[in-house]
């Protein structure tokens, strides 16, 4: 009786570990239902399906207000979102789960405002775009700032959600569920940026104070203009997500960034991805209230190409889709790896201190700093991933032997 229990549990030991770190890719079946405050079915409402590797973004729900499909996805793993648009209605969305999904739309109503300058004037054609909005607000409030919400960056609908002020400064949004707060960024021309949220049915005045430009030229190491070169400048403070702009270079190697509040920056260059140049960043841009930031020249050199491998730690196959963070002092690159799990940035040779974080669904992430030699003939570094330990069972079990 002993042998048979003792393998009973070797038997669930065994099924338990399956659980724990099997973590195939499935295709898993999702659907979304569209209804509005009155439960009645809402056919043709537009939907867009933030889900990675799904090959077609948005659909439309059918004649049932329903849209169905299948996310390429791990088991158990976080699916995504939805965000869903109807004429006539309150925009809608739902991070989204295995199985049934139902958005409800609710009456809508609208948020508004006036941009002005720090002394009151209005200013006209400032753009105010609707990044997000916190949903089912008053509820929310009650379970201490916890609550659905629903992201419109990078989706089409956001489209529709960026207006210009007008000549009085004004602006206004229409569509906002009732009960909710719109999050939006408000940019103009020589003034620091904002982000500013606004309850459904309310209108705010939004006060841009002068805020500060930084101005470069961007060189090859012959010394001509390049063009089309990325400028990255962020807040090397406490607001770093919030004060963060970017430009581009012209014909001459010119760029202007606008909109920013004063602070210390790091700039970061990034050229076409077929370049062979680098750009050593700058982290000593100080800038100042109504100020005109001249920054020395940047040159480009010539790099060459460091190479890296993700791979599972327990059986060594490479992990496709990882999004690998590199940074070091000339540098932020965040390449993603390939079927192979292997990706590639372009550096300079020489020994670096480099920061290496890597993040993947169903994988522990991972964050190493090494100091790396490189040279044309580097071996790739190898970052090896720890699978995430996801248990989920369903029923009761009693050792006998309790």
């Amino acid at each position: 009786r002993h042998t048979a229990i003792s393998m009973k549990k070797q038997v669930i030991l065994a099924f338990l570990s399956l659980c724990c770190f099997s973590q195939a890719v499935w295709a898993v079946p999702v659907s979304v239902e569209v209804v509005d405050e009155n439960g009645q079915a809402v056919p043709d409402a537009d939907l867009y399906l933030a889900v990675e590797n799904l090959k077609s973004p948005t659909a439309r729900t059918d004649a049932t207000g329903r849209h169905s499909f299948e996310a390429p996805t791990e088991e158990n793993s976080w699916i995504g979102h939805v965000v869903v648009k109807k004429s006539g209605l309150a925009l809608g969305g739902t991070s989204l789960k295995k199985g049934e999904n139902k958005v409800v739309l609710p009456r809508a109503t609208s948020v508004s405002g006036v941009v002005t300058d720090d002394g009151g004037a209005p200013l006209a054609g400032v753009q105010v775009k609707l990044q997000s909005m916190a949903l089912e607000l008053s509820k929310k409030e009650k379970n201490g700032g916890f609550g659905p919400w629903i992201s419109l960056y990078g989706s089409p609908i956001q489209t529709d959600y960026t207006v210009q002020t007008g000549a009085n400064g004004a602006f206004r949004f229409e569509g906002i569920p009732s009960d909710a707060e719109a999050h939006l960024s408000v940019v103009a021309a020589g003034f620091a940026a904002r982000n500013v949220k606004i309850k459904s049915g309310e209108s705010q005045t939004i006060a841009l104070a002068r805020g500060t430009i930084l101005r470069g030229q961007v060189l090859d190491e012959a010394g001509n203009p390049l063009a089309g070169v990325k400028v990255r400048a962020r807040d090397m403070g406490e607001m770093s997500h919030e004060n963060s702009q970017s430009g581009e270079t012209d014909a001459q190697g010119r760029y202007e960034i606008l909109g920013l509040i004063p602070a210390t920056f790091r700039l970061v260059f990034e050229a076409d991805k077929n370049s062979p140049l680098v750009f050593p960043s700058r982290s000593d841009v100080v800038a100042r209230m109504g100020e005109v930031v001249q920054v020395p020249v940047v040159r480009g050199q010539t790099g060459i190409v460091f190479r890296g491998k993700v791979l599972a730690a327990n059986d060594q196959k490479p992990i496709k889709g990882a999004t690998i963070s590199v940074r070091a002092d000339w540098m932020e690159k965040n390449p993603r790896t390939d079927e192979n799990g292997e990706f590639s940035v372009r550096t300079l040779s020489g020994k670096h201190r480099i920061y290496f974080a890597s993040y993947r669904k169903g994988f522990k992430n991972v964050h190493r700093e090494r100091e790396v030699f490189v040279e044309a003939n580097s071996e790739p570094f190898v970052l090896e991933l720890e699978r995430a330990q996801v248990l989920r069972v369903w029923g009761r079990y009693q050792d006998p032997l309790l």
